[in-house]
């Protein structure tokens, strides 16, 4: 399950940069079904795209000690979950972006799914074994996880 969530995520950071790159590129362009925008729009669309650059780039940083660095991963998890609530926020206001968008909204949920499984595999492979690493578990996945796994441990529920 490991493997294949380092898999996931460098696919899924290469895709990142991979977008920014058109992005800032091409600009607002990059987007099927966009139009042509200010050079504000524009200087937006371009800066943004560095974020999610490095967004990607993070995702690549945590594949070798996945572990170790669970919480950074847990926190970009929960970033790209923020990410869909604004998503959600621009439906309530504005409607349905493109066709092509939508698609794309189903892969940010397949992430959180797929982080969830592995929040939740990682933590039964350690439920009752030494104390260390049970608390290793507890405190990784517990401070930003999507609420899986182990979390119930964490805040005293019994399992």
């Amino acid at each position: 399950m490991k493997k294949v969530f380092q898999i996931f995520l460098g696919l899924f950071g290469v895709t990142a940069i991979f977008i920014a790159s058109l992005h800032i590129i091409f600009g607002p362009s990059a987007i099927p079904g966009s139009v042509p925008v200010n050079a504000t729009m524009d200087s937006e669309d371009r800066f943004y795209a560095t974020l999610f650059a490095a967004y990607g780039v993070a995702l690549l940083w945590c594949i070798r000690d996945i572990e170790r660095k669970s919480m950074v991963v847990y926190f970009l998890a929960g970033v790209f979950f923020v990410g869909g609530l604004a998503r959600l926020v621009s439906i309530v206001a504005v409607g349905l972006p493109n066709t092509f968008i939508q698609g794309n909204d189903h892969t940010g949920v397949a992430h959180s799914f797929l982080h969830g499984v592995y929040a939740i595999a990682h933590c039964e492979s350690r439920r009752y074994p030494t104390r260390r690493s049970g608390r290793r578990c507890r405190e990784g996945v517990a401070r930003l996880s999507l609420g899986l796994g182990c979390w119930g441990q964490s805040v005293g529920v019994s399992a």
